[in-house]
C-alpha cells in the first residue's frame, strides 16, 4: 500500500480540555466542538497533501481554509487511482477508493440511518397547502399540467414506470376533481413531456421521451379514446427533459430535447425542425456532447431567437483535470444563444458542481429573464441578469449571482462582461461567514436555508398571487419541496416553510392554475410512486351520481333539414311535449343524444364534413336540456355522421330519415354515494413473442408462413392433369423470377410461399380450368440473424458463433437450440438481442423452466443475440466487520442480506446484530440502510433480510460503534485486502454530511 505525506496537524494548536484530538476541516466543511464551550480556530490547521498530478499545491477543494473541531471524519473526493492510509499523532486519515475519510480520535457515535429503523407514532404533519391530486396513484418518473382535450380546464399527463409504462390522461374538471383515462401502449417509461399542435390542425399532440425497452421521443396523437403515432424523431438515447418551441421562426413547433449520456450513448442537446409535412429535419443542435438532465428555452440576450438553458452532470460529479494542468468543474448550467438558423454559442455560468435541473423566469421582476439552477449536493443558485451601462439589453450582458440553498454563506457578487469571459472577483464558499447584499461595492449576501442539498427540479412562478415570485424546488435526498418567497426589500429569497411536505424524495414540478383563479398550484412527482397537486384552494365537493336504471319510454326521433343544424318550430315543439312527459323535475333522468347525418358528403362551413354536421344537431338538442335545467353531466353526447344510417339510399324518404337525433332517457335508480367508475391504465407488458408478422414470416391463413426476399431458392411445380413440370429459380435481387407463361408475374419479394402460390393459380386460371400449383422453399438465403458469446461448438455442424440463415417463424430459444447451444458458463438470465439499434435484455431462464414467454422473442432479420458469462454479469457488495471471511462477495442475479453474511463465513460470536449498517451508493438518493437481524429472528420480520444492490457495503460491528476510529481498525486488515476501487464514486460523504454530530 502506496503511503502518503502524513497530514501534521499540531497536537497543541487547538485542544479539547478531555484530551481530545483535532480533526481538520476538509472540502469546505466547518468544524464545531462536540460539546462545551465555542473554541477559537487555528489557521495554521491546514491541509495538504502530495500528489504526482498535482505536487506542492493543494488538492482540489483544500485551499486554505479556517477550521476547527469536530466530532466525525469528513470524506473529500480524490481520483479514484489514489489509495493509502496516513496516520499522524493527532488522527487518522483514510484514502479508500477515491474517498478520503480523515477520522477524529475522539468518541463519535453511530451514524444515524437515511432508513428509520422503526416506525414512530408521530402525527401526521399539517401544511397550508391543500392536496388536491388525483386519487389513482401510479408510480412515474414525470408529470405535466396540459389541456389536452382544449377544454379551458388544466389536465395531467403522468408517466409510468416499473411493470407499468406509457403515461395515463387524468382529465381535470376545474373544480379539484379528476377522471382518469388510459394513454397509449408504449414500451417507454417517460422522463418528460410536452404538449403542442403539431400539424398547426388545431390538434393536440404529447411529446414523450424516456427510458425502458423503448427508448429515444415518441409523439402521439390523440384519436378519440385512442391513441395513434404520430411520429418517432428518434429510437434510441434516453432523455430527461423535452420541449416543444419554434426554434426558426417560421410558425412549427420544433422538438429540443436533453439526453443523458448512459453507458456507451453520447448524451447531448439535439434539436428537431419541424419539415410542416409530419416529419423532422436532421439534428441541428449544439455539436456538444455532454450529460444533460434538464432544460429550459427562452430569449436570454433578447435578440428576437430562442437560446438553450441546460443542466449538465460532469463526468464524475467533481472536477477534472485540463490538458495545461489547470482544473475545472465538469458538470454546470450551460447556455446555448441560437441565432435562429442552427448555430449555437456557448456560455457557462459559474457553479461549483454538476447541475440536477434549471428553469428560467423573471426573479426580481426586472422584465429581464434570470436563471434558477438546483445542483448536486450543492443547493441552489440563482443568477439575476443585469442590464449593462447605457441599458442595451443583450450586449455585454452580465449575471450577478446569488445562493439559496448551499453548503456554504460566503460569495460575492460574479461579474461577467462578455459571453464567455473569465469570472473575475470569486470567493470560494465558506461556513460561518454572512453578508449583507450590497450592489454598490461588488458583494452580496447568500443565505443559507439548508446545510446541503441534491434539487432535481426546481420551478418559479407566482402561487399566492401578490406579484411576487416563489421557488419550488424539488428533494431527491429527502428533503421534500423547498418553498422560498423573493423578498423587494431584500432583494433575495427567504424561506416560506410549512406550505408543503418538507420529507421525502420527488422527481418532476411543474406549475399550473387548476382552479383557474390567478393562483399557480404545484404539480410533483414522488420517488415512492403517485403524483400529489397542492393548491391554497380546496377541491369542491361533489355530489354523487347515481347509477343508471332502465330505460323511460320510447326514444325521441327530432328531424333536421338538410345541411342544417338548426331546430325547426314544429320539431322544437315536438320535442318539448315529449320532454314533458317526464315531469316537471328532470334530475331523476339522463339523457344520451346521438347525432346523424344522411350519406351525401358536406364541404361547406361550418361543416367540414357529416361527422361534424351530425354533433353540431346532437349539441342543439343537448343545449336546449341544459335550458331546461338538466345537469351538464347527466347529459352524453355521440356523434355518427352517416355510419348508422336508419333508411338505406339516396331517395328523398331516406335521406329525410337520416337527417336525425335519437335522445334516449334513461331514469337513474337511487343509490348512494356511487360514482361513476373512470377508465383506468393497465400494465404494458413487453411481447416479443406473440408477434404476427415481422421481417422472416408473416401470417396467411392463419399460419405462419416464411417471407420471400432475394437469393432464396424456389421449386416450382406446375400440374396438368397427373403430369407436372418442375422448376427451380433463385429469386434475383430486384425481387423476380422467371417462369413460362407468366411474363406479367410481379415480384415475388415480399409473398409468403403460400401466398406466391395463390397467385399463381389465379394468373393461370386465365389459360387452364382448375390449375394447381405448388411452390415450394428450398433454400432460404435471404434473413440471417447472427449469434455469439457462450455458445458451443459441436461436432455438428454448423454450430457454435457466427450467423445463420432463418428459416421462418422462430423462437430465441429454439436458435440458440440450433445452433449448439449455451455453454456451461453462459449466464442465461441476461441474453441480449441487439435489433434495430437497440439492446432487449432478456431472461431466458424463466422462458425455458417457467414457459414465461415474455421472457422469449421470435427472430428478425438483422438481428444480434449475445450470450454473456457468468463473469461478466458478476455484481459485488462488501462484507466487512464481524464476520468469518469479510471482503468481496460476489453473486449473479440476486443476493440477500443473509445470504451475503453466509457467503462471508457467518456471523462472529463477538457480532453486534441490533446494529448492522448496509451502505448503498445511489447518485440521486445516497442512503444508509439499518438492519436489525435480532427482529429477524425474534420477530419473523423478513423486511430485514434487504435485496442488495451492486457494489453495496455491509457493515458488521462487533460491538456498539461508540468510537469510529477504533471500528475502523478493527476492519483495517480487511479494507487492505481490497486493491480494486469502487468503479464509481462513492456516495458516503452524502451520507455522513446528513448524520447528527456525536456527544
Amino acid at each position: 500500500m502506496t503511503v502518503m505525506r502524513a497530514l501534521r496537524i499540531p497536537h497543541t494548536s487547538v485542544a479539547c480540555r478531555r484530551g481530545r484530538a483535532v480533526c481538520a476541516a476538509l472540502h469546505g466543511r466547518g468544524c464545531r466542538p462536540s460539546a462545551g464551550p465555542a473554541w477559537g480556530c487555528c489557521p495554521r490547521l491546514i491541509p495538504r497533501m502530495l500528489h504526482p498530478a498535482v505536487g506542492n499545491r493543494p488538492l482540489p477543494g483544500m485551499e486554505n481554509r479556517r477550521s476547527g473541531l469536530t466530532s466525525r471524519g469528513f470524506p473529500v473526493v480524490l481520483p479514484r487511482s489514489m489509495t493509502a492510509v496516513c496516520s499522524s499523532r493527532s488522527g487518522r486519515v483514510l484514502l479508500w477508493g477515491g474517498v478520503l475519510l480523515l477520522l477524529a480520535s475522539c468518541r463519535t457515535v453511530v451514524p444515524h440511518p437515511t432508513v428509520s429503523l422503526r416506525d414512530r407514532g408521530v402525527p401526521h404533519p399539517t401544511y397550508t397547502m391543500h392536496p388536491v391530486g388525483p386519487q389513482m396513484q401510479v408510480p412515474g418518473f414525470a408529470g405535466k399540467f396540459v389541456d389536452l382535450n382544449q377544454d379551458g380546464k388544466l389536465d395531467l399527463l403522468i408517466g409510468e414506470r416499473g411493470l407499468r409504462a406509457g403515461f395515463v390522461f387524468e382529465a381535470g374538471d376545474g373544480h379539484g376533481r379528476w377522471s382518469s383515462f388510459a394513454g397509449p401502449k408504449t414500451t417507454m417509461q417517460p422522463r418528460a413531456f410536452d404538449v403542442a399542435d403539431v400539424g398547426r390542425d388545431g390538434r393536440l399532440m404529447v411529446l414523450i421521451g424516456g427510458e425502458g425497452d423503448t427508448r429515444g421521443l415518441q409523439v402521439w396523437q390523440p384519436d378519440g379514446m385512442h391513441w395513434k403515432l404520430h411520429s418517432v424523431p428518434i429510437e434510441n438515447g434516453i432523455y430527461h427533459q423535452v420541449r416543444f418551441a419554434d426554434v426558426n421562426a417560421d410558425g412549427w413547433p420544433d422538438i429540443v430535447a436533453a439526453r443523458v449520456g448512459r453507458e456507451m450513448e453520447a448524451g447531448g442537446i439535439n434539436v428537431w425542425l419541424n419539415d410542416g409535412r409530419g416529419g423532422w429535419m436532421p439534428d441541428i443542435g449544439p455539436q456538444h456532447a455532454g450529460d444533460y438532465v434538464d432544460l429550459d428555452i427562452a430569449d436570454l440576450d433578447g435578440d428576437g431567437h430562442l437560446d438553450i438553458i441546460a443542466a449538465e452532470r460532469g463526468d464524475i460529479g467533481s472536477r477534472e483535470r485540463s490538458y495545461e494542468g489547470d482544473w475545472h468543474w465538469a458538470g454546470g448550467v450551460q447556455i446555448w444563444y441560437g441565432d435562429g438558423e442552427g448555430r449555437w454559442t456557448r456560455e457557462v455560468l459559474p457553479v461549483d458542481g454538476d447541475a440536477e435541473s434549471v428553469c428560467v423566469a423573471d426573479v426580481d421582476g426586472d422584465g429581464l429573464p434570470d436563471v434558477v439552477a438546483g445542483l448536486y449536493q450543492r443547493g441552489i443558485r440563482v443568477w439575476l441578469q443585469v442590464p449593462p451601462e447605457g441599458g442595451r439589453h443583450g450586449v455585454g450582458m452580465r449575471w450577478r449571482e446569488q445562493a439559496v440553498a448551499a453548503a456554504g454563506d460566503r460569495g460575492n457578487l460574479r461579474d461577467s462582461d462578455e459571453r464567455g469571459h473569465r469570472l473575475r472577483g470569486g470567493v470560494d464558499d465558506a461556513p460561518g461567514f454572512d453578508h449583507r447584499l450590497d450592489e454598490l461595492s461588488g458583494t452580496w449576501r447568500r443565505q443559507k436555508i439548508v446545510h446541503t442539498g441534491t434539487w432535481r427540479a426546481v420551478r418559479v412562478g407566482d402561487i399566492d398571487g401578490d406579484g411576487l415570485q416563489e421557488l419550488i424546488a424539488a428533494s431527491s435526498v429527502g428533503k421534500g419541496l423547498g418553498l422560498w418567497k423573493w423578498s423587494k426589500q431584500e432583494g433575495r429569497f427567504l424561506p416560506w416553510p410549512h406550505q408543503l411536505p418538507d420529507y421525502g424524495i420527488y422527481y418532476r414540478l411543474d406549475l399550473g392554475d387548476v382552479f383557474d383563479k390567478g393562483l399557480l398550484d404545484v404539480l410533483a412527482v414522488r420517488e415512492d410512486g403517485g403524483v400529489e397537486v397542492w393548491s391554497f384552494s380546496r377541491p369542491e365537493r361533489e355530489r354523487p351520481v347515481p347509477v343508471g336504471g332502465t330505460p323511460e319510454g320510447m326514444p325521441a326521433v327530432v328531424r333536421f333539414d338538410s345541411g342544417s343544424a338548426r331546430l325547426s318550430g314544429g320539431e322544437r315543439r315536438r320535442f318539448l311535449h315529449w320532454l314533458e312527459s317526464f315531469g316537471s323535475d328532470l334530475s331523476p333522468f339522463r339523457f344520451s343524444i346521438s347525432g346523424h347525418a344522411d350519406s351525401r358528403p358536406i364541404h361547406r362551413p361550418p361543416f367540414p364534413d357529416n361527422m361534424a354536421l351530425s354533433r353540431a344537431r346532437a349539441e342543439t338538442i343537448a343545449d336546449l336540456l341544459r335550458r331546461r335545467g338538466v345537469e351538464p353531466r347527466r347529459i352524453t353526447v355521440r356523434a355518427f355522421g352517416a355510419s348508422r344510417p336508419a333508411r338505406p339510399g339516396r331517395t328523398p324518404e331516406a335521406l329525410r330519415s337520416n337527417r336525425r337525433v335519437l335522445v334516449h332517457a334513461e331514469r337513474l335508480l337511487p343509490a348512494k354515494g356511487v360514482r361513476l367508475p373512470v377508465v383506468g391504465s393497465r400494465p404494458v407488458k413487453r411481447d416479443l413473442f406473440h408477434i404476427k408478422q415481422n421481417k422472416v414470416f408473416k401470417t396467411y391463413k392463419g399460419i405462419p408462413d416464411y417471407i420471400i426476399g432475394p437469393g432464396d431458392e424456389l421449386q416450382f411445380t406446375f400440374w396438368t392433369g397427373g403430369k407436372s413440370v418442375t422448376y427451380k429459380k433463385t429469386v434475383q435481387a430486384d425481387g423476380h423470377v422467371s417462369l413460362p407463361y407468366l411474363d406479367d408475374l410481379p415480384p415475388v419479394q415480399g409473398k409468403s410461399v403460400m401466398e406466391l402460390a395463390d397467385l399463381l393459380t389465379r394468373m393461370l386460371a386465365r389459360y387452364q380450368r382448375k390449375p394447381r400449383v405448388d411452390v415450394v422453399l428450398l433454400k432460404a438465403r435471404s434473413k440471417t440473424a447472427t449469434i455469439f458469446g457462450q455458445v458451443k461448438d459441436l461436432q455438428r455442424q454448423p454450430t457454435g458463433p457466427g450467423t445463420y440463415f432463418l428459416h421462418g417463424r422462430e423462437t430465441l430459444v429454439d436458435f440458440i437450440a440450433r445452433t449448439g447451444g449455451p455453454t456451461r458458463e453462459a449466464d442465461m438470465t441476461r441474453v441480449q438481442i441487439i435489433r434495430g439499434g437497440k439492446t432487449i435484455f432478456l431472461n431466458l431462464r424463466r422462458a425455458i423452466n417457467q414457459g414465461d414467454w415474455s421472457e422469449n422473442a421470435l427472430m428478425d432479420d438483422g438481428d444480434t443475440v449475445f450470450i454473456p458469462s457468468r463473469a461478466q454479469s458478476k455484481h459485488m457488495v462488501f462484507v466487512l466487520g464481524a464476520v468469518g471471511k469479510p471482503g468481496l462477495v460476489e453473486y449473479i442475479g440476486k443476493l440477500t442480506f443473509l445470504e451475503a453474511v453466509s457467503r462471508a463465513g457467518g456471523f462472529r460470536k463477538s457480532a453486534y446484530r441490533r446494529d448492522i449498517r448496509i451502505v448503498r451508493q445511489e447518485r440521486d438518493s445516497p442512503q444508509i440502510i439499518p438492519v436489525d437481524f435480532n427482529r429477524f429472528m425474534h420477530e419473523g420480520d423478513l423486511t430485514q433480510n434487504v435485496v442488495l444492490h451492486d457494489k453495496d457495503v455491509v457493515i458488521v460491528p462487533p460491538r456498539p460503534i461508540d468510537n469510529w476510529n477504533r471500528f475502523v481498525a478493527d476492519i483495517q486488515p480487511t479494507l487492505d485486502l481490497i486493491t480494486n476501487p469502487f468503479t464509481t464514486i462513492t456516495t458516503i460523504d452524502a451520507a455522513i454530511k446528513a448524520l447528527p454530530a456525536g456527544p
